[in-house]
């Protein structure tokens, strides 16, 4: 067995067969790369081996968007069209999508030419009707239309949408306990370019219910308290015009909150939406070689810290941020995530605490992009055989200026409870080997 397929069956495949085949998945999409040189597309291994052979998955496989005939222009193991579905539906692809361009026609002639078996076009159709009948589509195929309005963005939904989103909201820094603010105080300087929008993540469309943090601190403070808003600074942009509003604002505050982070796709899902040139920095294809902040925000945020007014940044973003100088010096940190329609009324629940933050990391943050990967499950070798880091003043090994350690770690996560932990007592004291 090559060594790539023994690291996918040991590493990786187990958490997909739980969530997959023990969840009753009826359509499963295999990804666009390839591993261990064979892309995932045209993978017997992946499609018929380990899913259906090991597995006993009873769905149907459908292509990513374009992902068969990549086989021919991105993959360059297909010379066409005709080609790539050969390879495809032979590894075990039922379905292409979204456009017709490999299967269709390509199939018919490869049939009728004899080099197709027809048994694996009867395969594949025989496994889309299973789950066709399964659904009753041929005795209700339609939706009902009148349900709608009644459904969509119902008061039930919109509960489950603010649990939600108090459940994935992480506290990462309380310094001296500043939060929960005092729903009465004063007044609150709201700054950012994410304090006024909000962000819901990738392929969801815009919806003008949605929550954003400046109107969720509106709706959840005292009427007395007094709310100063700053843009401060676009996502991306360079331009630093907003920042002495901004430094105004949090100056003449009690408290500054101050949303950084990024932006994700806009007006896509199940087909191709409307762009309408929106900024996207995070989501499918959108990489980056650097997790500071985009743009100017960190120095930002640097300019409302150095206010001497207690600041609590919130990141909104869909990864990780190294963030080594806001960790140190801002009073209290919120990793928001995207946090959904009702993310702005989460985050002020959480600021005066109505709700206690319960979330916890399910990824690391690294302090630099160089640290990766930072994962928790590391092996004994992956931080380093020296342990001796070193720092600017005082280079060391392993990492000469720096630690190997995240700057917080996975599962990590504060609350407004205090916890203590007393007479534990572990068994065996030592493990051997194989224990």
């Amino acid at each position: 067995m090559p060594v790539g397929e023994r690291q996918l069956r040991e590493l990786y495949l187990p958490p997909f067969k739980a969530g997959i085949v023990e969840a009753g998945a009826l359509c499963v999409m295999p990804a666009y790369s390839e591993f261990d040189g064979i892309p995932c597309s045209s993978s017997e291994i992946l499609l018929n081996r380990i899913l259906r052979e090991e597995w006993d998955f009873k769905g149907y496989t459908i292509s990513d968007y374009c992902a068969i005939d990549m086989l021919v222009y991105m993959h360059r193991t297909a010379e066409s069209n005709e080609q790539a579905a050969k390879q495809s539906i032979e590894a075990g692809m039922d379905m292409e999508a979204p456009d017709i361009k490999a299967f269709g026609e390509g199939l018919k002639r490869l049939v009728q030419n004899g080099q197709l078996p027809e048994e694996l076009i009867d395969r594949a159709v025989s496994r889309i009707l299973r789950v066709k009948i399964s659904l009753g589509l041929f005795e209700n195929p339609y939706a009902d239309a009148k349900k709608i309005k009644s459904t969509v963005n119902c008061e039930a939904h919109r509960k489950l949408a603010l649990e939600a989103a108090h459940e994935s909201i992480v506290l990462l820094k309380n310094r001296d306990n500043l939060l929960p603010l005092d729903k009465n105080i004063e007044s609150i300087a709201v700054i950012g370019p994410n304090a006024d929008v909000a962000q819901l993540g990738d392929y969801c469309s815009e919806k003008k219910e949605a929550v954003s943090l400046l109107q969720g601190i509106l709706n959840r403070a005292a009427p007395k308290t007094r709310i100063s808003y700053a843009k401060g600074c676009g996502i991306y942009e360079l331009s630093k015009d907003g920042f002495d509003e901004a430094v105004k604002a949090a100056a003449g505050s009690k408290a500054a909150i101050i949303a950084v982070g990024g932006s994700s796709m806009i007006d896509y899902g199940m087909g191709w939406g409307q762009d309408r040139g929106k900024i996207k920095t995070c989501g499918e294809g959108f990489d980056v070689t650097d997790l500071g902040l985009p743009g100017v925000q960190q120095e930002l945020a640097e300019a409302v810290v150095n206010t001497g007014t207690p600041t609590i940044v919130v990141l909104i973003d869909g990864r990780p941020s190294g963030i080594p100088w806001i960790a140190e010096n801002a009073s209290a940190i919120i990793e928001a995530w995207y946090a959904g329609e009702e993310g702005g009324n989460a985050l002020a629940d959480i600021i005066f605490g109505n709700v206690n933050p319960s979330g916890r990391l399910t990824v690391s943050f690294p302090k630099s992009v160089g640290q990766t990967p930072v994962y928790y499950n590391y092996k004994p070798s992956a931080r380093g055989f020296y342990k001796k880091p070193g720092s600017p003043e005082n280079p060391g090994r392993d990492y000469v200026f720096m630690d190997t350690k995240p700057l917080f770690e996975f599962g990590f996560g504060l609350s407004y409870t205090e916890f203590e932990y007393s007479d534990l007592k572990i068994w065996p004291e030592k493990i051997r080997c194989d224990g």
